[in-house]
């Protein structure tokens, strides 16, 4: 059976990209952005922080630069939370990896989004797999006290 060309690219438009995501928590409230309306994924929803890791990076490094393009802090402490899946606006399947930052330096700021703005409520996120991962991560701080 032949295979089309065009069938063979949207199989290889399939694969599968490793995304990280931190998670900064003060006083029980979480640091959540508002991507600007015209992102090519996932498009003014409200998430947490986070992006691709670039070929040849490990997840640490990716999230210590992320940190720093979309809200100019510099990482120097998370813990991995979990890793979930997740398919973007566009199709993309995603392997998210949330981390929770224990340490930085700066204050967060917007650089890339719409808005970044303290959040209490997990309801006020867009995608699900980021509510569950601040909960797990508020429980995971309640159990280490």
């Amino acid at each position: 059976m032949a295979v089309r060309v065009d069938e063979f690219m949207e199989d290889r438009n399939l694969e599968t990209v490793d995304v990280v995501v931190g998670i900064i928590l003060n006083e029980g409230n979480f640091l959540a952005e508002k991507r600007k309306p015209n992102e090519p994924i996932d498009p003014g929803i409200t998430c947490l922080p986070g992006g691709h890791v670039e070929l040849g990076e490990t997840h640490e490094h990716a999230l210590m630069r992320e940190m720093k393009e979309e809200l100019n802090i510099e990482v120097k402490k998370a813990k991995f939370i979990k890793r979930a899946s997740w398919i973007a606006s566009n199709g993309e399947k995603q392997n998210v990896h949330y981390y929770l930052i224990l340490d930085y330096e700066g204050t967060p700021e917007r650089r890339t989004a719409e808005c970044v703005s303290w959040k209490r409520n997990t309801r006020e996120l867009d995608i699900e797999i980021d509510r569950q991962a601040v909960k797990e991560s508020r429980a995971m701080l309640r159990r280490e006290k």
